[in-house]
Parts: C-alpha cells; structure tokens; sequence
C-alpha cells in the first residue's frame, strides 16, 4: 500500500556535510559509521528535526554551502516525521498563513528548514564543544526543555483565543 505524502511530489532535504561527524555522534557511531555508544537518534532525520527545532527556538539559520548530504521526504514520510518539514519553518516566521501550506510553497519552506537545520547543527555543536564533561542526554534534555517552553509560547501568541476559553 502506498503511503500518504504531505509533498505534491517526492523532494530532496539538504544539510552540511561539515556536521556529519556531529550526527553520526547523535547516532551512537563514530566516523566510520560503527556503532560505538548508545544513539541518541536511530536515523539522519531525527537528528535533522532536532537541529531545526533549535534553530528556529533560538532564532538562527544559515546556508546549508556547498558541499551537503540528502534526505528524501520520502524518506521522513516513511518515518511520521514528514509533518515537521512544514512545521517548523512555520513557527520560525512572523508572517507565518495557512496560505504557505499550498503546493507552490513548499520548495520555500524546504529550503527555510534548511536553514534552520543548519543553524541548529551550529547552535548544537557549539553547545557540546563548549560542555566538556557533561553527557549528551543532559545537554539534549536541557535544550529540549528550552525548546518545548518556547514551542508552548509560540502556539499561545498565535493563538490566545484557545487559551482564554
């Protein structure tokens, strides 16, 4: 049985390479891809919706460059994680409708996850550099708070008339 796709056609989803050590890490392997520790995240694409949920909560984005790895929203299609492609470059706007969910928009809100994923790969990769001696799961579980609090603000602001009833 085919699966449902939010996408009008299969796309490509692009990060920077220069974060892949970073993600094989979340994973739980080393460079060369062999399991080494517990992960923290089982594909690419967890990792990805991570780093874009920290970029759009802490407001940073960035081209993804030249050289980049791909994903297929097939690929998150097939994972229940499809929806947040649209999803989280929404929350990241100001000017956020319902106007940019038609199928003419969605290259635009690919490439804003995008970016939003990059800066979150930056904003993450920073974090553990600079957090020497603390576990992974302590440093996500910290941020992941931050995340949730400002995801909880963003859906109050936008909209108050669900939570004054």
């Amino acid at each position: 049985m085919a699966r449902h796709t939010l996408f009008t056609k299969e796309r490509t989803v692009y990060w920077p390479s220069e974060f892949a050590t970073f993600v094989n890490f979340l994973k739980g392997q080393d460079d060369n891809g062999q399991q080494r520790m517990p992960a923290l995240y089982g594909y690419n694409t967890g990792a990805m919706i991570l780093a874009a949920a920290v970029g759009v909560v802490r407001k940073r984005k960035r081209e993804v460059g030249a050289k980049t790895q791909e994903i297929s929203t097939a690929t998150f299609a097939s994972q229940g994680l499809e929806a947040y492609l649209f999803l989280l470059p929404l929350l990241g706007r100001a000017d956020a409708s319902i106007d940019l969910l038609r199928p003419e928009h969605e290259d635009e809100l690919l490439r804003e996850f995008e970016r939003y994923a990059a800066g979150g790969f930056e904003v993450l990769q920073g974090m553990f550099d600079a957090s020497a001696g603390k576990s992974a799961e302590v440093i996500l579980q910290q941020e992941m708070r931050k995340v949730m609090h400002k995801a909880q603000e963003q859906v109050a602001e936008a909209l108050p008339d669900l939570f004054n009833l």
